[in-house]
Parts: structure tokens; sequence; C-alpha cells
């Protein structure tokens, strides 16, 4: 799955849900947002770019 933004500038609560055999790449993850890969969680408390989970 590729993501080029997630979430909002103003922090909207954000969740993405990907099955536990997926590779999730994120261009840029503003804060306050969840992906949750298979039983994972990975949460997000400031804005991050170049992610891969």
């Amino acid at each position: 799955m590729h993501l080029g933004e997630v979430g909002s500038k103003v922090g909207t609560p954000t969740r993405v849900v990907a099955g536990p055999a997926a590779v999730v790449t994120v261009k840029h993850a503003f804060e306050n947002v969840a992906i949750v890969v298979g039983g994972r969680s990975y949460r997000f408390d400031r804005e991050e770019k170049g992610i891969r989970l």
C-alpha cells in the first residue's frame, strides 16, 4: 500500500488498517495518525516523512 499523505495539518484523528502481509509506505504522515498492519499498531504523535512499515 502506497500512501502520499495521511491525516491533516490540524491533527484530525485518522486510522488506516492493512492486512498482516501488507507493506505500507507513507510519504507524509501528520500527527494523530494510527496505522494498523495485521496485529501491530503504529501511532504518529508528530509529522514524519518517508515511512515504511
